[in-house]
């Protein structure tokens, strides 16, 4: 599935915001074909994701529970990313004690 140039424009309301979100000159946007090609559709999607853009009905898959366990995959991610150490709050909590 890809964007049409004007689909890309529409993601971030002007042609100037999309400009600024994909670091490209006008010049650069001007040139991209009618319909875009999937890498470029695809950093477009990167883009708007990036900056909190709302993304078209079918770029996207919802995390649920029925995931094969990539939400709880993500959670021990994102908590490795919030506890570089790899220690527990309570473990942190009793070094700072002594």
């Amino acid at each position: 599935m890809t964007l049409s140039k004007e689909q890309a424009i529409r993601i971030f309301g002007t042609r100037k915001a999309l400009c600024a979100a994909m670091r490209l000159t006008n010049a650069r946007i001007s040139q991209w074909p009618d319909q875009l090609d999937q890498k470029t559709t695809d950093l477009v999607i990167g883009a708007a994701v990036r900056v909190g853009k709302a993304i078209p009905e079918g770029f996207s898959a919802p995390i649920t529970d029925n995931d094969g366990g990539i939400a709880e995959r993500i959670k021990t991610v994102d908590d490795a990313q919030n506890n570089p150490g790899g220690t527990s709050r309570k473990t942190r909590e009793a070094r700072m004690q002594q």
